[in-house]
C-alpha cells in the first residue's frame, strides 16, 4: 500500500513537471518567433532608409547635372565670344 502511494506521488510529481517543460518550449518558440519578427522589422526599416537616401541622392544628382549644364553653356558662350573677337 505504501509503495502504491509512493508510486502515485512520484507519478503526479513527474506529470506536473511535464506541463511546465512543454510551456517552456512553447515560450522559447514564441521568443524565437518574436526575435525573427523584430529582425524583419529592422530590415524593412533599413531598406526604407536606403530607398529614401537613394531618392535624395538621385535628386542631388539631377541638381548637380543642371548646374553642370549651366556651367557648360556659360563656358561654351565664353568660348564662342573669344573665337568671334
Amino acid at each position: 500500500m505504501k509503495k502504491q502511494v509512493l508510486i502515485c506521488a512520484v507519478a503526479l510529481a513527474l506529470g506536473g513537471c511535464a506541463v511546465p517543460l512543454e510551456m517552456t518550449y512553447n515560450q522559447l518558440d514564441e521568443l524565437r518567433a518574436l526575435g525573427e519578427y523584430h529582425k524583419a522589422e529592422r530590415d524593412a526599416y533599413r531598406s526604407e532608409s536606403v530607398a529614401r537616401a537613394t531618392e535624395r541622392a538621385a535628386a542631388a544628382a539631377e541638381v548637380i547635372k543642371a548646374v553642370a549644364e549651366q556651367d557648360l553653356q556659360g563656358a561654351l558662350d565664353a568660348l564662342e565670344a573669344e573665337i568671334n573677337k
